[in-house]
């Protein structure tokens, strides 16, 4: 009894032999791409002769547009590359490789407030617990 048929078997193969030419295109995609841009643009996918980049906002789709000859050209000069006649670029926030660092809040506290604890720490033998109040005495509000 079989349990895949051959057209099932066939799509499969045809997914990851797709997949797998995805992946030397984006390879050969960063090398051409300069560094700058490199972390804000992955390839998602070929129809045809059309490569579709991802990019991670809409400044980087444009500074990706004035490349597209440029990428072209060095597309046409690699045997991996000769079909790609034209790229596409779609804006995919969630599609970049960068991290975003999340903004790191930091903790103020009033001038007079800080006073008190610069007052504490001075009173403070150990001198773990007098380091640790007077950084947090220097965290006062600059405004």
């Amino acid at each position: 009894m079989e349990l895949v048929s051959t057209s099932e078997t066939e799509a499969v193969e045809h997914i990851i032999r797709h997949g797998k030419r995805l992946r030397r295109f984006n390879n050969l995609l960063q090398t051409l791409l300069p560094s700058e841009l490199k972390a804000h643009c992955q390839l998602a996918n070929i129809k045809g002769n059309t490569a579709v980049l991802h990019v991670s906002s809409t400044v980087w789709a444009t500074r990706i547009r004035y490349q597209i000859p440029n990428i072209i050209n060095k597309l046409q000069d690699d045997a991996k590359g000769r079909q790609i006649t034209n790229i596409e670029i779609r804006v995919h926030p969630g599609s970049a490789r960068v991290k975003k660092e999340k903004a790191v809040r930091r903790a103020s506290m009033s001038k007079e407030a800080a006073l008190s604890v610069q007052r504490c720490a001075a009173t403070v033998d150990d001198e773990k617990l007098r380091s640790a109040l007077e950084r947090l005495a220097s965290r006062k509000d600059t405004n």
